[in-house]
């Protein structure tokens, strides 16, 4: 199977996963470290909910503490997308139907005034792009699949 139907097809299984039963991890689907092929099916997906309306209106960072990570048995952040119906506000209802495992974190968003250029952004134009940095405890929204 070619790497891009691969992809497809995992991206797939995911997808599927919202509406049926809940999906064991793929994890071992793909090589171990290949990182780039488990971004290409987020990517993927990505791909497929905005052609379904849905609108990316920020990226999420995981994983940040070491700690974590050791725990993980990963070495690095994770990154992610962020809906639009993916975010709530103050004192809003959360769909609990939505959620798989929720809990609360405590979570630093910065708020950019711009754009950054990615991929040649700098740490430099990073900061001069912050306008807010806000620290909120939000429930986790992770999908059920």
């Amino acid at each position: 199977m070619s790497p891009a139907s691969q992809t497809e097809q995992l991206a797939r299984q995911l997808l599927d996963a919202y509406e049926g039963p809940r999906l064991a991890p793929i994890r071992e689907a793909f090589a171990p470290g290949d990182v780039a092929a488990a971004y290409e099916v987020q990517l993927a997906q990505v791909r497929h909910w905005t052609a379904q309306g849905r609108r990316v209106v920020g990226r999420k960072i995981g994983l940040t503490s070491k700690a974590v990570q050791a725990q993980l048995g990963v070495s690095e952040p994770d990154f992610g997308h962020l809906f639009a119906d993916m975010v709530f506000g103050d004192n809003e209802e959360l769909p609990f139907a939505r959620l798989q495992q929720p809990k609360v974190e405590a979570e630093v968003a910065l708020i950019l005034s711009r754009d950054l250029d990615l991929p040649d952004c700098t740490v430099a134009d990073l900061y001069e792009a912050v306008a807010w940095v806000v620290q909120i405890g939000r429930a986790s929204c992770r999908e059920r699949v």
